[in-house]
This record gives structure tokens, C-alpha cells and sequence, in this order.
């Protein structure tokens, strides 16, 4: 049975550095803030219970939207023989799901280039112009607000830190 479900740190990490620090030292796919209080991981199970993907939901604010309640989506990580199989659209759904039962409205993230259209398709938005991280490369900003009252993002005018 396929499953999705909060894990540990711990349980996540080799996948995270197979996946997004491959060549680094494993330390890297420790990110900074993650053992603060709120922080959620989720694991994604194949049907031999063995973790396939991941995401963490941090309690991290983007400066411009700090009267929202928001995660930040970090480490999204698939193995690489369940890529293109719906793996990380069950990922953000189970964040979604999870935000909303913490009276949570936004998640945001900074997306890889090769992900971003992946992250269009979920409902994400590009806020602000792309950056470059040392050694991974090139990166945008992603909101998304999940609120049936959120924002112009979500077809919805009224949000008030929406530019």
C-alpha cells in the first residue's frame, strides 16, 4: 500500500542527498532550521514501505508576506525510478492538506529551474526574479495560496500583500 506520512529527519536525508546535493557531503541535505518547533517531513512509502520521496514544511516567513501564515516547502526530493509518476504532485497535496489543517494559507519555495514547471502545474506562482545558489544553480521564488480567500494568485483579488 502507497502512503504518505510524517517521518523523521533522519529517515529523509540519504534520499534528499541522492537527489538535490549528490557529490556534496551528506551534511549539505541538513538545511538550516529544520529541528525548529513546527517543522513537518513527509514521507512518501512505496508499496514495500521504503521511502520514495519527501518534502519538510518549515515555519520560515517570507518578509513580504509575514501577516500570512506560511510553510516553506524544502528538500522536495523522488527517487529517481519514481520520477514522472505522480510521486511529487502527492507530495504538495499532502503539504496542501496538512498547511490547511494548520490554519496555514501560503507555501512557498525556491524552485529549481529544471522544476519550476512542475511547480506551475501544482498552482505556483513566480514571485520575483530568478537567483543563483552556489554549486545547485539557478532558482525562482514560488507562492502558492491555498485559501479559498487568498489572492489574485488563485484567482481571488482581494489578498492584501498581493502586488
Amino acid at each position: 500500500m502507497i502512503t504518505i506520512k510524517q517521518v523523521k529527519k533522519e529517515q529523509i536525508i540519504n534520499l534528499r542527498h541522492d537527489i538535490l546535493r549528490e557529490g556534496q557531503p551528506v551534511k549539505n541535505a541538513d538545511f538550516e532550521g529544520e529541528d525548529k518547533k513546527g517543522t513537518i517531513h513527509l514521507g512518501y512509502f512505496d508499496e514495500n514501505e521504503k521511502i520514495v520521496g519527501c518534502v519538510t514544511m518549515l515555519v520560515t516567513a517570507r518578509t513580504d508576506l509575514e501577516s500570512i501564515p506560511q510553510y516553506r516547502l524544502r528538500g522536495m526530493a523522488v527517487d529517481k525510478q519514481h520520477q514522472n509518476k505522480l510521486v511529487g504532485t502527492a507530495l504538495i497535496k499532502m503539504a496542501e492538506f496538512t498547511a490547511l489543517n494548520n490554519e496555514v494559507s501560503c507555501i512557498w519555495l525556491n524552485a529549481r529551474q529544471n522544476a519550476v514547471d512542475f511547480y506551475l502545474k501544482q498552482g505556483f506562482k513566480i514571485k520575483g526574479q530568478p537567483f543563483e545558489i552556489e554549486s545547485i544553480g539557478t532558482h525562482f521564488q514560488m507562492v502558492k495560496y491555498i485559501k479559498e480567500q487568498g489572492c489574485n494568485c488563485c484567482g481571488n483579488n482581494s489578498h492584501p500583500n498581493q502586488k
